[in-house]
């Protein structure tokens, strides 16, 4: 773990530096503020533009914002290379309310090799349409943002973007990707409003992978992460709080990665493809109610080292041919495993979890000291101290 984070700061590191500088010697550190003399070219508080736009319009790629307290009631178009910073997502406020509508929806309009950090995007009145951040280019930064009132908080189409540590509340969808190989890190996701996508995932082709890793997505409505059309996507270590109906829907691609996501509560349907080729789902957490599905995948899928509690129909199959389903486990359901050939890998057993009960306290999905999944799992899976792999959140190699 200690070293995949020395990697993802490199790597945060790095961009920063391109960004900041832009391979250019002549970058310019500009100011907006509202209390600013408005004075060109906005290099000092005491001169800053009182207008994000207004600064915006003299900025060259490598240029860098810095954009103090209030409100800037504005939509706003960047210029390649732009860092724009923000006080911070609670005072530094993006307010377009006044502008959204149908042929004018984009909050932010974001460009190639940008940084956007720290600011409150609020959209629109109508869920109908507005978008906080939208992306149509290559690669950039957005973190430490907040969204809301949006159909749509951030939309990523045709870039390489690393979203991270975004907050998205009152809105219809937290994130639409399209054609991208984006990484979506360590997002908030509160779903709050009818009809929504915690994460949406499509593409034209199956060249695409982009990575939905260590997300929560809360109070889910609809789907916490929807797969549609294309794309291979990596799904880990999010979780995912249902409060009526999907975890994660997987739909036409072929060789998706679900690995090690926590999904509690479901209502309706814990991990489900009924198309998903070639599906890989290991060492999920399935919670579910007595009239909900735990897992339920399409032919030549593998399903291994799962957990599976309290649902009607525990691990499933769409379609007559089997899945590959080993050193799961399935318990308390009204029927453990519905019509798939579990051979004897398979248990049926209590997990012995800290806590799965969120009204005795924090959950805790770790096992217990002598939870009989412990060293359970696919032998050729191994843990991350090298130990035969765990059934369960924790095991595997991402565990």
């Amino acid at each position: 773990m200690k070293q995949r984070n020395k990697i993802f700061n490199v790597v945060l590191f790095t961009f920063f530096l391109l960004t900041a500088y832009g391979l250019r010697l002549n970058a310019t550190i500009r100011y907006v503020s509202k209390t600013g003399l408005s004075i060109p070219p906005y290099i000092t508080w005491e001169t800053a533009a009182d207008s994000i736009q207004k600064c915006i319009n003299i900025c060259v790629f490598g240029d860098t914002i810095y954009v103090a307290n209030g409100v800037y009631e504005e939509q706003v178009v960047m210029v390649p290379g732009l860092s724009l910073i923000g006080a911070g997502m609670d005072s530094c406020v993006i307010d377009t309310r006044q502008f959204i509508n149908l042929q004018n929806y984009k909050s932010v309009e974001m460009k190639d090799s940008c940084l956007v950090k720290g600011f409150y995007i609020i959209s629109t009145n109508n869920f109908d349409y507005g978008y906080g951040i939208y992306m149509n280019g290559q690669n950039g930064l957005i973190t430490e943002n907040k969204f809301s009132n949006a159909n749509t908080g951030i939309i990523l189409r045709y870039s390489d973007v690393l979203a991270y540590k975004n907050y998205f509340f009152n809105i219809r969808a937290g994130l639409w990707i399209t054609n991208s190989n984006a990484i979506v890190r360590k997002n908030l996701i509160t779903m709050n409003v009818q009809g929504v996508y915690g994460i949406f995932v499509e593409a034209f082709t199956s060249d695409y992978t982009p990575v939905i890793d260590s997300n929560y997505i809360l109070n889910v409505y609809d789907t916490g992460i929807f797969k549609f059309f294309g794309a291979r996507p990596i799904i880990k270590n999010n979780f995912i709080y249902i409060k009526y109906d999907t975890g994660i829907d997987m739909m036409d691609s072929d060789s998706a990665k679900v690995f090690n996501n926590l999904i509690y509560n479901c209502g309706y349907e814990g991990i489900v493809s009924n198309t998903n080729m070639n599906l890989l789902l290991l060492n999920n957490y399935v919670q579910g109610k007595s009239s909900s599905i735990g897992i339920k995948v399409g032919q030549n899928s593998i399903i291994k080292n799962n957990v599976v509690t309290n649902t009607n129909s525990g691990i499933g199959k769409y379609g007559s041919q089997d899945p590959v389903v080993q050193y799961n486990n399935s318990w308390n359901n009204n029927i453990n495993y519905d019509g798939v050939n579990a051979d004897t890998t398979n248990l049926s057993v209590d997990p012995m979890i800290v806590n799965d009960d969120s009204t005795q306290g924090e959950l805790d999905f770790h096992l217990q000291k002598y939870s009989p999944l412990i060293d359970a799992g696919d032998p050729n899976i191994l843990d991350r101290d090298g130990s035969r792999s765990d059934i369960g959140l924790y095991g595997g190699p991402y565990g």
